[in-house]
């Protein structure tokens, strides 16, 4: 039991560090998206119609504002997550509450790539919204992965809950990258 205790509490560290790659980047695109001088907005007259940049900036705009909405929440069940395997490590909670309090924060996960996959980016993101949805996949599998360990005291599942976590981080900080070269 030991073993798995530590296991769950070594994947915890890379989730809490995701939560704030994730809230950093969802706020990094919405600062691109409105301090690029490109975005700046026409107002259409009754001569002059709408310009397709401006249309272009308030898509990227809503989207930005979306997915910073849904990282939001995302991270808010990822840090429920990191307390709930904190207490379990710690052996503040038993087994049975770790896992009922990870299967709510994995239903909160699911509904935020929901939400995401259903997102249609602009153009110049689309590489970007890839990359979240293939990291929010790995986060959502690495947390099947650690109830599964928690639940069967299966070591194995929890090492590949920790390397999935390691592989969303690397997904979003390259999408992270995606946004400053869209710059």
């Amino acid at each position: 039991m030991n073993k798995i205790r530590k296991l769950s509490r070594n994947g915890k560290i890379a989730v809490a560090s995701l939560c704030i790659i994730v809230l950093v980047m969802a706020i990094g695109i919405y600062g691109i998206t409105n301090n690029n001088p490109s975005t700046t907005q026409s107002v259409a007259t009754d001569t002059q119609p709408q310009t397709n940049g401006t249309s272009s900036a308030k898509a990227t705009s809503d989207y930005t504002t979306k997915v910073d909405s849904i990282s939001k929440n995302a991270n808010n069940a990822l840090n429920d997550s990191y307390t709930v395997l904190e207490k379990y490590a710690n052996g503040a909670i038993d087994q049975d509450d770790a896992v009922s309090k990870l299967q709510k924060d994995k239903a909160s996960l699911n509904n935020a790539l929901t939400e995401i996959q259903s997102l249609t980016p602009p153009q110049n993101l689309q590489n970007f919204h890839n990359l979240l949805i293939s990291g929010f996949q790995d986060l959502n599998q690495a947390l099947t992965l650690e109830i599964n360990g928690l639940q069967n005291n299966n070591a194995d599942d929890l090492q590949s809950a920790a390397d999935l976590t390691d592989s969303a981080i690397s997904k979003f900080k390259q999408a992270k990258q995606e946004t400053n070269q869209t710059v």
